[in-house]
């Protein structure tokens, strides 16, 4: 991915390859982060912000890697977040976008400065307006909810 990071199709198979290698296997996830792989997952989504497979997988990838408590860290300090909300704030209709950004969002706000982050970048109101959108979507639903409630833990606190 970082040899080739103008090709759109190479970026899309990384983010793919990368969250199908995360899935529930915590090894694999620890070795994503000491390989330095969550930074080419960002970088696509930052590049190809119009790509919708790109953002997909990149939201696929990162909500696999975020279920390690170190991983969550990670993709805030690399400014990982940010992306998210983007491309739910992009792709308003597309429900794959939509549920994949509220999982990820979740996964990422079981972290008290993740909340705050996700607060400060609104990444709240993707949550909603996906929910609010996709009202029979069983998934966005759940899903939505879990990351308003982790977001919420902070709030209670401030």
């Amino acid at each position: 991915m970082n040899n080739f990071q103008n090709n759109q199709d190479i970026q899309k198979h990384g983010c793919r390859a990368l969250w199908n290698i995360a899935v529930n296997n915590e090894e694999n996830q620890i070795e994503i982060r000491n390989l330095n792989g969550i930074d080419p997952i960002i970088k696509s989504m930052n590049n190809y912000q119009n790509n919708q497979d790109i953002q997909e997988y990149g939201c696929l990838a990162l909500g696999n890697i975020a279920v390690n408590k170190e991983n969550k860290i990670e993709i805030r300090n690399l400014n990982g977040i940010e992306p998210i909300i983007k491309s739910m704030n992009n792709f308003q209709n597309n429900q794959d976008i939509q549920k994949h950004g509220c999982r990820t969002l979740g996964n990422i706000a079981f972290n008290k400065e993740n909340q705050i982050e996700i607060r400060n970048l609104k990444g709240i109101e993707p949550i909603i307006k996906s929910m609010n959108n996709f009202q029979n979507n069983q998934f966005i639903q759940k899903h939505g909810c879990r990351a308003l409630g982790n977001i919420a833990l902070i709030m209670k606190v401030n």
